[in-house]
């Protein structure tokens, strides 16, 4: 089972930090395919034990708390049983928990330990806490180490996700390479792989819900349907029907 939370509770000022927290029960082995969202996840195993990810056939072990960087690869993840509990970041959400920028992070799955110092105390919070009290257990911890996100920046960002790169830079009043900069600072990706990847994250709603490709791509501000395939393929390395003639119950989830 898998639960979601709402951030009516939250903290104020994880608001713009955190995006969403969310806990499963994995009951079996498997294998999936997680297609790249562009945004930093943490995942804990509340069992204590370390998880198994494999970046581009590359087989590697994590600690129980594993820092997802911003991601414009697939990755593919051996499941195990036993509860787990994620908290996925806004896109420039997850500055202020490092001493780097993201982009040193980006398209890595990394031992929390190995990044941050108050990895154990998160931990031990999460696997402590009442199940009902996992996200606050977590949450606390985190608040302390957060600031306010900018809200030009958010914007930036967000337009970013649509218009050229040349047009935000314009429009924001800097360079092409200072925005680039700026991204690889905050959001970890450059702001063309950031765009690419949001819109391959979007189609796949698209996908569940109609095989119209041709409207799908227009939809999604694709030159067409050829434009949209060549897109997908590079970052989910399965065409769009290919896709969606063997998805599971997730979006972002494809078992193998």
């Amino acid at each position: 089972m898998r639960y979601v939370a709402t951030m009516d509770d939250w903290p104020r000022v994880l608001r713009t930090r955190v995006a969403t927290l969310w806990t499963h029960d994995e009951t079996c082995d498997g294998r999936d395919l997680v297609v790249p969202s562009g945004r930093a996840q943490l995942v804990i195993d509340l069992w204590g034990r370390g998880h198994r990810w494999s970046i581009d056939g590359q087989g590697q072990t994590s600690g129980p708390a594993v820092l997802g960087g911003p991601s414009s690869t697939p990755v593919v993840i051996e499941r195990r049983p036993g509860p787990l509990l994620g908290i996925v970041f806004h896109p420039t959400g997850l500055r202020p928990f490092l001493d780097r920028p993201v982009g040193e992070v980006a398209d890595q799955h990394l031992d929390l330990g190995e990044v941050v110092p108050w990895a154990e105390q998160l931990v031990d919070a999460a696997c402590a806490a009442h199940p009902t009290q996992r996200f606050k257990a977590v949450l606390d911890v985190l608040a302390p180490r957060a600031t306010p996100a900018d809200s030009g920046l958010v914007e930036l960002v967000a337009h970013a996700t649509t218009a050229r790169v040349r047009d935000v830079a314009d429009e924001a009043g800097l360079s092409t390479r200072q925005l680039r900069d700026l991204f690889a600072e905050h959001v970890g990706l450059s702001p063309k792989r950031w765009s690419r990847v949001r819109r391959i994250a979007r189609s796949l709603v698209g996908l569940r819900q109609s095989d119209d490709f041709g409207a799908l791509a227009h939809q999604l501000g694709f030159y067409d349907h050829a434009h949209f395939t060549r897109d997908f393929s590079a970052v989910v390395g399965r065409t769009p029907s290919e896709w969606r003639a063997t998805m599971g119950p997730w979006d972002t989830h494809l078992p193998l």
